[in-house]
């Protein structure tokens, strides 16, 4: 692989493009050979030496001009050359044979008398043998770990030049291992083995190459850190994506040429084909891209606009330094085109979209200097927000439901979910209709639908339950469902045991990798003894299912309750489920109480002083209470309505003290737009916080 060495890099701001040229010379050495074997006394030795560097040109900002700054590449051990006979019959390798890195190098190899180098390229690769000469396969990663000195994806052709007889010798060490340090580029030369004249090749690049730095700058109006705070952050990963919009030009002779649409991806990355006899001027091929060396090669269909470079080390934002990188690209990038940036460090992501400022030509060096500022978009990578939903879809068949959505009522209902953009929901009573509300959530991917009959004497082997999460950034693992020990009730009682009523558990994955345990369920409905006793029971059997998970992550408690705080037993959902859990030093909240009756909760306090007066605070549409004597803690007359008044349906959320992951709701709300079902979904907006 090849080195490299930064010249005068110290103090360049890097505002523009670097045009580099590489030129190796190949000299071919006497070595000696058997007498079965007759071997060449000139053939069996290349010395590769580099051309000087040439000035810099601007990639994405062409507000000033460096032009004393070089970049030096070096040969290192291991290298290998492939070498090509005058008759395109022969391919033979020829393995770097001095130790160290180099500027000059020798590369030798056994040939027969009759093989005379003609062309030659870099990286040699065994699968080459197999294939055609003039279709010779390579790939420019889309996946780049930088290590301070080995440039992937670099692909060169070498030109027949002129003989030389000068030895390779070895690089000086100066700054040879990184290639954002100072010093020469120049190895030292030394006496070589070779001594009679050879031909000499002269190597460039096929493709454009990219010269990567970024340098922390103030970002605290952009919700970024200011200069000083970057240098507790460090870069992760740099993801570099191209498109092209209408009118961008002409094309560079890589078939991009004007394009019509709003958007069009430029490939910079992926696996290609070339030619290196064309070098000498054999032409290029239909579909072919020619570069400056003259040598031609084709884009394979996995072609990628995407680059993503990572680092080898930790690469921590100081002040007044640069973290660097240096990649490879084909030359197909014109004047016009958008660079998207995006900086991932551990605790932010920076977002900005960059002009191409020229064409991007072969065997060229192009800047990008990217400087945190406020000119970014900031993502602040250790807080972040997701919605969670519950909904009773209200799925039983027409004839047990007249009065249901129906078909196409829940067609309506899982059109209006899939553009709502809940990160995750839940739902209940899922069972006729189920095909036709998953049919319309093409957004989402759904768990397990535990689809059964629903008969009249029978126990149906569903749970009525179904969960799902918004692609492509939430996902979910782990799904476990448990049947409750306890129901009550048939047919004219809720047929609470006509089907499996229980509970469902989910791992949440959010952005980020923030995971949330999620608890779903559908319990018993309401009614004086054994159905209320079943309540109490379910309560118990969810509280000890939550208790006893001991995950580090926050956890998430949701569903169809059938219970409320102020009825009957007005203490059951305190005694049950938020009482236990407090017991355990974790905490838990209800957003409805959090942001309608704050912070009081019901069975606490004189349960809201709702047993002052004996009264329901049971949710009625305002102005149409039936009974306010009797039903209604408002204003006489006057019901709560769905957001003050209290509904069935729950979210509960639990945070356990010392984890890394803290959630907190932001708002509740009880959404009556949702007209369909004899439910409207509960929808509450979260915050997630973590600390190191």
């Amino acid at each position: 692989m090849l080195m490299f060495k930064v010249k005068g890099f110290m103090n360049i701001s890097f505002t523009r493009f670097v045009k580099f040229t590489a030129l190796f010379f190949a000299v071919v050495a006497l070595v000696s050979c058997t007498q079965e074997q007759p071997m060449s006394n000139t053939n069996n030795h290349i010395i590769a030496s580099h051309k000087a560097v040439a000035s810099t040109k601007t990639a994405i900002d062409a507000s000033s001009v460096n032009s004393g700054s070089a970049l030096g590449v070096l040969w290192t051990d291991g290298d290998v050359l492939g070498v090509i006979s005058s008759d395109n019959a022969s391919l033979v390798s020829y393995a770097k044979s001095n130790a160290g890195s180099s500027a000059t190098a020798d590369f030798a190899a056994q040939v027969p008398s009759n093989f005379v180098p003609t062309f030659a390229y870099y990286p040699y690769s065994s699968e080459h043998t197999s294939q055609a000469i003039t279709s010779l396969s390579g790939t420019i990663p889309g996946a780049v770990s930088w290590n301070g000195s080995a440039l992937a994806g670099d692909y060169k052709i070498g030109k027949l030049s002129s003989s030389s007889s000068t030895g390779a010798g070895s690089a000086n060490g100066s700054g040879t291992g990184n290639s954002a340090s100072g010093g020469s580029s120049t190895g030292s030369s030394g006496s070589g083995s070779a001594s009679d004249s050879a031909v000499g090749f002269e190597f460039e690049h096929i493709f454009a190459l990219g010269y990567l730095t970024i340098t922390p700058g103030d970002a605290s109006s952009a919700n970024g850190p200011n200069s000083s705070d970057w240098a507790s952050d460090a870069v992760e990963s740099v993801s570099i994506s191209v498109t092209r919009g209408s009118g961008n030009g002409s094309g560079n002779g890589s078939g991009n040429g004007n394009s019509s649409s709003a958007s069009t991806p430029v490939a910079i990355t992926g696996g290609f084909t070339f030619d290196p006899t064309a070098s000498s001027g054999s032409g290029s091929t239909s579909g072919a891209a020619a570069s400056t060396s003259g040598a031609v090669y084709t884009k394979s269909t996995d072609a990628s606009n995407e680059l993503t470079i990572t680092w080898a080390e930790t690469q921590t934002l100081l002040p007044n330094a640069s973290i660097s990188a240096v990649f490879s690209l084909f030359p197909e990038v014109q004047t016009g085109d958008s660079f998207t940036v995006v900086v991932e460090t551990t605790n932010y992501i920076a977002t900005k979209t960059f002009t191409a400022s020229s064409n991007f030509t072969a065997n060229t060096y192009y800047n990008f200097p990217i400087t945190l500022d406020a000119t970014f978009s900031y993502t602040d990578k250790n807080t972040g927000t997701f919605t969670a939903a519950t909904l009773n879809v209200d799925g039983l068949p027409d004839i047990a439901n007249s009065g249901g959505p129906g078909a196409s009522g829940t067609t309506a209902m899982g059109n209006k979910i899939n553009t709502s953009n809940w990160h995750f929901f839940g739902v209940s009573e899922d069972f006729e209709y189920h095909s036709q509300l998953s049919a319309e959530l093409t957004n989402y991917t759904a768990a397990t639908h535990r689809d059964a009959s629903l008969g009249l004497f029978n126990t149906a082997d569903t749970d009525g339950l179904c969960f799902f999460t918004l692609k492509p950034d939430v996902s979910f693992s782990g799904e476990y469902i448990e049947e409750f020990t306890d129901k009550a009730g048939g047919l004219t009682e809720g047929a609470n045991t006509s089907v499996k009523k229980g509970f469902r558990y989910y791992l949440v994955t959010l952005a980020n990798g923030i995971e949330v345990d999620v608890y779903i369920t559908h319990m018993n409905t309401y009614g004086s003894g054994d159905r209320e006793n079943a309540q109490h029971a379910q309560l118990q059997q969810i509280c000890t299912a939550l208790l006893a998970n001991n995950n580090a992550r926050p956890i998430i408690f949701m569903g169809d309750t059938n219970v409320r705080y102020t009825r009957n037993n007005k203490k059951a959902i305190y005694n049950y489920l938020i009482t236990p859990i407090r017991n355990n030093n974790w905490t838990i909240n209800d957003p409805w109480i959090d942001f309608m009756w704050a912070p009081v909760y019901p069975g606490e306090d004189a349960y809201l002083k709702v047993s002052e007066y004996g009264k329901s605070i049971m949710a009625y549409p305002p102005n149409k209470d039936t009974n306010p004597e009797t039903d209604d803690f408002g204003p006489t007359g006057q019901g709560y309505g769905y957001q003050k008044g209290e509904v069935v349906d729950k979210v509960f959320y639990i945070n356990k003290p010392g984890n890394k992951v803290q959630i907190e709701a932001l708002s509740y709300l009880c959404d009556e737009s949702y007209t369909w079902a004899d439910h409207f979904p509960v929808v509450v907006e979260f915050k997630w916080t973590k600390t190191e």
